[in-house]
């Protein structure tokens, strides 16, 4: 729920707003501001004709870091999956250390089931991968015997999220390549992040559609909702209007449950990370 406290406006960053904000059952004081990329001066424009220049392509290949999951993409020819090459780096950076572990992963987005095949090839014959999409005709890619599940569920239905967590094994990964939508993304991120493993991992991708105008359909984009949850990140330190106490003098603190599992957010072009961990009061002290 958004309550607007006051406004001013700024040249160069916009309306700056307080509001008070809910993050994981804690209400949070924040400033937000509405800035938008046309108010942003910058020197550079892309040309469009470029975007599929094949010499750009080759040249980005040799650019990037080719670990295993890229070189699968790039030796594959099934026309099955469709990812931006700048992801890989990504991925393989938050996920390599579960390759070769028992790991649960859970992607939301199924489409010609060819990314399913992919983290398999990736995370090792230990692994196993659930598939979430809202169209029954993905069940042709449930292949149970190779570690592979296909479930038919809608992200933006709670209940149906719901269900996912109560008769699945504790997820480690959850990859949204779903809908795109921001409610989509923002319900999916409510329902599923506290449920997954103390120290998994909760990627949201193509985050692009955060900026187009049929994708939005909610108060505030994702981008925008994540970027709330830095200053979460940070509810150790708030005064004591934003419910932090000192327990060194025997207070009661009262953080959000995400401050006490949350590692870190990681921002990206077209891609979030969020790693748990838990954590305890942060403190300092003269060595």
């Amino acid at each position: 729920m958004w309550k607007k406290i006051f406004s001013v406006k700024n040249k160069y960053r916009g309306v700056i707003k307080h509001k008070v904000i809910t993050i994981l059952g804690i209400k949070i004081s924040i400033k937000v501001s509405n800035r938008r990329l046309n108010t942003i001066p910058y020197q550079y424009k892309v040309n469009s004709k470029y975007l599929h220049n094949k010499e750009m392509v080759d040249a980005f290949e040799l650019d990037q870091d080719r670990n295993d999951l890229y070189n699968y993409f790039l030796a594959s020819r099934e026309k099955t999956t469709n990812k931006p090459h700048h992801y890989f780096h990504i991925y393989n950076k938050h996920f390599q250390k579960y390759r070769n572990k028992p790991v649960h992963v859970l992607e939301i987005g199924v489409c010609k089931g060819g990314s399913l095949k992919m983290w398999k090839n990736y995370f090792g014959e230990k692994a196993q991968i659930y598939g979430v999409d809202i169209d029954p005709a993905c069940m042709k890619y449930d292949d149970p015997q190779n570690g592979i599940h296909v479930l038919i569920a809608d992200q933006s239905n709670r209940d149906d999220l719901k269900r996912l967590v109560k008769n699945l094994p504790l997820i480690d990964i959850v990859i949204d390549d779903g809908g795109h939508t921001t409610n989509q993304q923002i319900t999916s991120f409510d329902e599923l992040y506290d449920k997954i493993s103390e120290n998994g991992i909760y990627l949201v991708e193509d985050l692009c559609t955060n900026y187009w105008k049929p994708y939005i359909d909610s108060p505030i984009t994702f981008v925008e909702y994540a970027k709330e949850h830095i200053d979460a990140l940070n509810a150790w330190y708030f005064d004591s209007m934003n419910l932090y106490t000192d327990t060194a003098g025997g207070g009661k603190m009262e953080m959000p449950v995400f401050t006490k599992i949350t590692h870190s957010i990681s921002f990206y072009n077209q891609i979030i990370v969020f790693e748990k961990q838990r954590n305890h009061v942060p403190f300092a002290e003269y060595r």
